[in-house]
């Protein structure tokens, strides 16, 4: 019993009081319990116009470009505000903002493939 309220402080015991084994450790709420985010990761080809560009409106990050904003023309069906774009043309979008922005820019044109990041 000292082991587990030394790993479990804060935690009430249940059952024996004594330990054992068939001591149990209170259920934790669901609320206070941790969650991993879990992704999924696709492929989106970039359509973009003369008049209208990409319509996208992107902000560099660490990771990638992230969709902040998706207007209606030319129109990107499959993709959200939030998708983190983490590939043009298969360069990865790594380093600071300057690079991110500088490997992307070097890399736009009508029919890239994207990589997507999206939290499911």
């Amino acid at each position: 019993q000292g082991i587990l309220q030394h790993h479990f402080q804060g935690q009430a015991l249940a059952s024996s009081s004594r330990g054992g084994p068939n001591a149990k450790l209170a259920t934790v709420p669901e609320e206070s319990r941790s969650r991993s985010k879990s992704f999924r990761t696709f492929k989106h080809t970039l359509k973009v116009t003369p008049g209208d560009g990409a319509g996208l409106n992107l902000e560099a990050e660490n990771g990638g470009m992230r969709v902040t904003k998706v207007f209606d023309m030319p129109g990107q069906p499959g993709l959200y505000v939030g998708d983190l774009i983490t590939k043009i043309d298969e360069a990865p979008l790594r380093g600071d903002y300057d690079e991110v922005e500088s490997t992307f820019g070097a890399n736009f044109r009508d029919g890239v493939l994207l990589t997507i990041k999206r939290e499911s």
